[in-house]
Formats: structure tokens, sequence, C-alpha cells
């Protein structure tokens, strides 16, 4: 019989362990209702202030762009689908080193500049300003800084193939004066070594003659098709600013003052537990 009541003493001891180290719900809902005012006050007061941040803070819109760098087309690049079939004024790689340099800002109009992927020549430009007008009166001017850069080069390009046109123009005229001379000697000979040789002298000037039409068509052809600096497609613009995010500002702000003020209400309830006496030093 002693050994029972040992055991029932035993077990009724561990019992109010067990109900102590659990989570009373109960409890919880009404402290968290009892600071219910302080919560509700906390949480407006917090997500308002956010709201004012988000709406009275600066609207900023984004603008990309891609720009096919300007290049002359050679008289194989139809035949060949590489990089050699193009002779760029400005180098893609250059171009992005320049505008880099002189239009990267820490303040606005910010401006992100890379080469687009899987492309050697299509630069993406970025622009982040106050509104899409701005940032597109701001494209247009470093599209304007890249054509008067390219324009000297361009001018120069063509000053060198129209003298080269010049020269072979003038080579092909004293071939085919040649021709005609020889042509008229021919008529004239009887000997046969002399019209061999004379057969074989045209056939040469004409071999040069056809040589150059082929240059001067190249060099034409090449003056045909200087394709300068320019938009491809499209400019994106957005109708709505990128910056700030308004909804998500305020939606964040209610979230995480309304977890805020619960963690105080209870921290406070935790202080306030820690200062009360207990039953036995009240007795004592």
């Amino acid at each position: 019989m002693a050994e029972l009541e040992k055991k029932e003493v035993y077990i009724c001891n561990q019992t109010p362990n067990i109900e102590d180290d659990e989570i009373d719900l109960r409890e919880l809902f009404a402290t968290i209702w009892k600071y219910k005012n302080f919560i509700a006050i906390f949480t407006f007061i917090v997500t308002l202030l956010a709201g004012v941040y988000a709406f009275s803070k600066t609207p900023i819109y984004e603008l990309t762009a891609d720009i096919q760098v300007g290049y002359n087309a050679n008289a194989n690049a139809n035949a060949n689908a590489n990089a050699n079939a193009k002779s760029y004024f400005i180098e893609p790689s250059n171009m992005i080193v320049y505008l880099k340099n002189n239009y990267t800002f820490k303040a606005l109009p910010k401006i992100e500049i890379s080469k687009l992927k899987r492309s050697n020549d299509i630069i993406e430009i970025k622009i982040d300003d106050t509104s899409n007008q701005k940032a597109k009166k701001f494209l247009d001017k470093i599209l304007a800084d890249i054509y008067n850069q390219e324009k000297i080069k361009i001018n120069k390009f063509k000053d060198y193939i129209n003298n080269q046109i010049s020269i072979l123009i003038k080579q092909k005229k004293e071939f085919e004066n040649s021709i005609k001379l020889l042509q008229e000697k021919l008529k004239k000979s009887n000997k046969y070594q002399e019209i061999d040789v004379l057969n074989k002298s045209i056939m040469k000037y004409q071999n040069e003659l056809a040589n150059i039409n082929l240059k001067i068509i190249d060099y034409k052809y090449k003056l045909n098709n200087i394709i300068q600096t320019h938009i491809i497609g499209k400019i994106k613009t957005n109708d709505y600013p990128i910056k700030p995010k308004k909804k998500l500002i305020v939606i964040v702000a209610f979230i995480t003052s309304l977890i805020l003020s619960i963690f105080l209400v209870f921290f406070l309830e935790f202080i306030k537990g820690t200062k009360e006496p207990t039953a036995s030093e009240q007795s004592d």
C-alpha cells in the first residue's frame, strides 16, 4: 500500500509541470485583445508613415532601347554571316566604354549600358528618370553625340572611297585606251608572232580592266551601304513608375508593424510578469 501511495504522489507531482509547459492559446489571444487598441494604433501609424513616404517620393520611370552600332557592310556581307562582313566606325566595346565614362551618373538620369546577349554589336541602354519624356530626350542626346562622332569618321571614309574610285576610273581609261591601240595594231598586223603577242597583251589588259570594274563595284557598294548607329525595334517604356513600389511598401509596412506591435505587447507582458511578486513572496 505504501508503494502505491508513493507512485500516486509521483504522478500527481508531474502533471502540473506538463500543463505549465503548454502554451495557453486563450491566454495569448486574451493578451492580444487586451492591447488591441495599441496594436491597431501602432500598425496604423507605421503604415501611414510608410504610405506618406511612398507617395511623396519622386516616381522613377524606366526606358529601354536597343542600339545597333553603326557599320559599313562589305560586298561579301550577304555571303558571310560573321562579324568580318562589317567594318564598324566605332567598335562596340569602345562605344560601351565611352558611354559609361560620359553618361554614368550617381544622380538622375541613371543609366545602365551593356552589350545585348548573343550579339556582338547591339547595345542595350536603360535610362531611369522622373518621366518617360525626360528619359527619351536624354536618349536622343546620347544618339546625337554618337552621330557626331560617327559623322567625322563616315566623311573620312567617304572621301577615301571616292578617291579610290577616281583613281580606278583613271586606270580604267588608261587600260581602255591601251586596248584600243593594241586592237588597231592587231588589225594592221600580218605576222603570226606579232598577232599572238598582241592578243596576249589585249587579254591581259582586259583582265586588269575586269578587276578594276569589280573594285569599283565593291567601293560603290560600300558607299551605298553605310549604316549609322540606330535604334532597333521599339523603345520600351512603362506606363507606371518602377520606383517606388507604393503598394508593396504599404503592404510590407502593414505586415511588419502588425507583427512588431504584437511582439512588443508580449514583451511588455513579460517585463510586467518579472516585476510582479509571486504568491509565495507576498505571503512572506
